[in-house]
């Protein structure tokens, strides 16, 4: 180190200016965020609440409880309109699942239910509700209830959907809650894979039951 050399240096000397692109309002939307981290190299952004700076988010900022209740919440959507798809021919849509996944869907059914001895047997559409996650995937293929999805898109988006569902329904290790659960480049695509998928799902159901879009 040179003092002599570095006397009179100033702080503005070897700071770098911030740049425009940089900047996020306070006002923008965590889906705006994610396009932004998805979209460009950039460790942070600077946040301007009207004309001060207040702070500064970074791609892990996104992953403290609002947004990944939202996440989760995006997942539980897809499941859910999925199942009321299904839902409208339970019969065939019960039989679409193999022995075994059968099987798990009825264990956990009637230990929820409890049925009694004198009860009625189940309905199909109750055991449907007890189906994991990626069983609902599987009837949308088996049935080809969405003829405008190739398989292998349903299945990619119920894949990475129940990776991420998983990861968000579990309380993180890091006090802030600020763990990734998913690459930042892979983000902003499965949050639109599912919405678009969802879309599909709805539209079906719509021409199929008219009555049952709401």
């Amino acid at each position: 180190y040179d003092s002599a050399h570095n006397e009179g240096t100033t702080v503005s000397d070897i700071t770098k200016r911030i740049q425009s692109d940089s900047v996020l309002s306070a006002d923008a939307t965590a889906l705006e965020a994610v396009d932004l981290f998805t979209t460009t190299q950039r460790d942070f952004f600077f946040v301007l609440d009207h004309t001060q700076f207040t702070g500064t988010l970074n791609y892990n900022d996104l992953f403290c409880l609002p947004f990944k209740l939202c996440l989760f919440a995006l997942t539980l959507h897809l499941e859910d309109s999925a199942l009321r798809l299904i839902s409208l021919s339970p019969q065939e849509s019960w039989q679409s699942l193999t022995e075994g996944r059968r099987q798990n869907a009825e264990k956990i059914c009637k230990d929820l239910y409890r049925p009694s001895s004198e009860s009625r047997e189940i309905p199909p559409d109750l055991f449907l509700g007890c189906t994991q996650f990626c069983d609902k995937g599987t009837i949308l293929i088996k049935r080809e209830l969405l003829p405008n999805v190739t398989k292998e898109e349903i299945n990619s988006v119920f894949d990475r959907a129940a990776k991420v569902r998983d990861a968000c329904a579990h309380t993180s290790p890091d006090q802030y809650g600020r763990i990734a659960v998913i690459d930042r480049e892979k983000l902003g695509p499965l949050i639109r894979d599912i919405q678009t998928l969802i879309q599909a799902i709805e539209l079906s159901i719509h021409s199929i039951a008219p009555w049952e879009n709401r």
